[in-house]
């Protein structure tokens, strides 16, 4: 369990992190473990480029696979909409908003 990203999510801080070469700042609102046993976690991209062509919008970022994470100290006020507690696609939860 990445220490970084549950603190995060209970402050409602901001997260950069480097992701498939690409730096960027998301506001993370879930982490845990999929049925397939991977740990990874839903965010909500607010800066930097996408490897696609869509705008800013929700990721679900497998946590092996982040590297430079880095906790700033700017916050984001709560949950977005379209996020959903409780995903069925994790089996065990270890923070969310």
């Amino acid at each position: 369990m990445n220490q970084t990203i549950v603190k995060a999510i209970k402050e409602r801080r901001l997260l950069e992190l480097t992701y498939k070469n690409i730096r960027r700042t998301v506001e993370p609102h879930a982490y845990g473990v999929t049925k397939t046993g991977y740990e990874k976690f839903t965010c909500y991209q607010v800066k930097g480029p996408h490897s696609s062509l869509k705008p800013h919008d929700w990721d679900y970022l497998d946590a092996s696979k982040i590297t430079n994470l880095v906790l700033l100290e700017d916050s984001f006020s709560g949950t977005r909409p379209g996020h959903k507690r409780d995903d069925p696609a994790m089996t065990t939860i270890y923070a969310q908003l």
